[in-house]
């Protein structure tokens, strides 16, 4: 009798794991819905089907970069073309950006239209206590 062999999908170290960690991580501090991709190097958190979010963070995409790093996009502002903002409205929710989070153009596949983003770059590597809470200081 062969005796079934475990399955080892990802490495406790892997950048895969790292990723499953921020996206859990993100999953908590906004309240959406996680969707993984099947491969385990990018991640979506989006509203629930049916339930829509006004404010805060409106969707994180996630996906591992070449340079052992992880690109998280936020979108912070989603509305019309003809939307208009006012300076101070704009400049007071820049100004609340973390010294690490840069604007940022729509990740691949997602409508950049009458949205704003933000991109946070994180290293791809297992998440220490220091790490995480920095990181949701970034999301707060």
């Amino acid at each position: 009798m062969v005796e079934p062999q475990p399955h080892k999908i990802f490495d406790d170290d892997s950048p895969q794991q790292a990723l499953r960690q921020v996206a859990e991580l993100c999953k908590n501090a906004v309240q959406l819905e996680l969707k993984v991709a099947s491969d385990g190097t990018s991640f979506l958190l989006s509203p629930r089907s049916g339930i829509p979010t006004a404010t805060g963070i409106l969707s994180i995409a996630g996906r591992l970069a070449d340079q052992g790093v992880i690109v998280l996009k936020a979108e912070l502002f989603r509305g019309r073309e003809e939307t208009r903002v006012s300076a101070p409205a704009f400049c007071g929710l820049l100004s609340r950006l973390g010294e690490k989070t840069r604007l940022s153009p729509a990740p691949p596949g997602r409508a950049a239209d009458g949205s704003l983003w933000a991109e946070l770059r994180v290293k791809a590597t297992p998440l220490s206590m220091e790490r995480a809470s920095a990181l949701l200081a970034e999301f707060s």
